[in-house]
């Protein structure tokens, strides 16, 4: 897959100091380029990508027009990618680990603490979790980075996740959807699109 990526994805690559994340640098962006090219139906490597100004890659030139929209996320081995026609979108996946609980005062709002620690503790990681990835793909989705504070808006991370409030911008809430995305054992994942219905397709991976 090395030879599909651009020269700045090349040297990117090069940059790594761990073979291990060079490998999946690289593998990640392949596959990326491989699937969006299947969209716009041309070589892998011509696929061209910008990125605004808190480093969200978008689709450049000629492909720009298809209207495609993307977002990628990888937590360890995992690698998750969510393409849409026209709409904004984000996606976020985490490996399940202990020792994350004691973030979520810091990183969630009050109204997520709560109802974070109302649950027995044995459901506490998987919601903790659940909540930070649908937060993640919000603001991802939003392509502003953490320029909006984790703690500025609620999610309801029972099922299906929900957009509850957003303090920076009110109206921004009945404006995005969320969907549950179970990648694998062991992981969690969201799916965050701008629109109010939309028809989910889900593939795996399967280059042989």
């Amino acid at each position: 897959m090395h030879e599909t990526l651009a020269p700045d994805e090349r040297h990117r690559a090069d940059r790594f100091c761990f073979e291990r994340d060079r490998t999946r640098f690289i593998a990640g962006r392949g596959i990326l380029r491989s699937v969006l090219s299947r969209y716009l139906r041309q070589r892998p490597e011509y696929v061209a990508f910008s990125y605004n100004s808190y480093a969200k890659p978008e689709l450049a030139g000629a492909s720009r027009d298809s209207g495609l929209r993307f977002n990628v996320s990888h937590s360890a081995e995992m690698l998750l990618i969510a393409v849409a026609s026209g709409h904004q979108v984000g996606v976020d996946v985490e490996r399940l680990r202990d020792g994350v609980l004691d973030l979520a005062e810091r990183v969630f709002s009050p109204r997520e603490v709560v109802a974070l620690r109302a649950l027995a503790p044995s459901g506490q990681i998987e919601a903790f979790f659940r909540c930070w990835t649908c937060k993640e793909a919000y603001v991802k989705g939003r392509g502003q980075g953490l320029s909006i504070p984790l703690h500025e808006f609620d999610v309801s991370f029972g099922s299906p996740p929900t957009l509850l409030q957003t303090r920076h911008d009110p109206p921004e809430a009945a404006q995005w959807s969320m969907y549950d995305v179970t990648p694998g054992h062991g992981f969690i994942g969201t799916l965050a699109v701008r629109a109010r219905e939309v028809a989910l397709r889900r593939w795996e991976w399967a280059p042989w």
